[in-house]
């Protein structure tokens, strides 16, 4: 789900011109899951990220993403208890993503390559991500990253007696901010 404020650290990290500096999401990020379903299309939105992202001069020295599965929010409470029973919550709290590789591939994206943990099961994935740097010197990183819930080990969700049936493909998408932290490498950003 996060292969995205890798991204945007390296085009940070090769302009801030700092030995090392620490990045931190900025409040109003956005991070949703996108799914199908037999009755209706679905969205839920991550609550909060943690981030610990580390880089020096350009190269990206750590990143590492988790996204609670309690903070995911789908507006309905009962498809908000059937998406952690899902995704395992209460054995598998966090859904975590671990920067192992970046390359530039055009202006103003790059590809980052890492491994992803859902539900307690990691698999290696890439993705296109979109970076641009802000008039306040933070970052913006967006994608739209296509997965299966089943290649997690996820049973996708059914509800009303089995009569609701979500899709396996669901789509995570985000419009993340990062900017320069002097402080805390792990911090907490809040989404909207």
């Amino acid at each position: 789900m996060l292969p995205l404020v890798a991204a945007a650290i390296v085009v940070a990290g090769a302009a801030a011109g700092e030995p090392t500096a620490r990045m931190a999401l900025q409040p109003g990020s956005v991070l949703s899951v996108a799914g199908t379903s037999n009755i209706h299309d679905w969205t839920c939105r991550a609550r909060a990220v943690a981030a610990s992202i580390e880089v020096s001069a350009a190269l990206v020295r750590r990143a590492d993403l988790t996204v609670p599965v309690r903070f995911l929010a789908c507006g309905n409470d009962t498809m908000d208890g059937k998406l952690r029973d899902a995704l395992k919550a209460s054995s598998h709290p966090m859904i975590r993503f671990t920067l192992e590789r970046y390359e530039p591939i055009a202006s103003g994206a790059v590809e980052v390559g890492g491994s992803l943990t859902i539900a307690g099961v990691t698999r290696a994935i890439t993705s296109k991500v979109e970076v641009e740097r802000q008039p306040d010197g933070s970052v913006r990183a967006r994608a739209s990253v296509p997965l299966k819930m089943t290649d997690f080990g996820v049973e996708p969700p059914r509800a009303l007696l089995g009569a609701l049936k979500t899709g396996d493909a669901i789509t995570v998408e985000f419009d993340l901010r990062a900017s320069g932290a002097a402080a805390a490498a792990k911090t907490r950003a809040t989404m909207r």
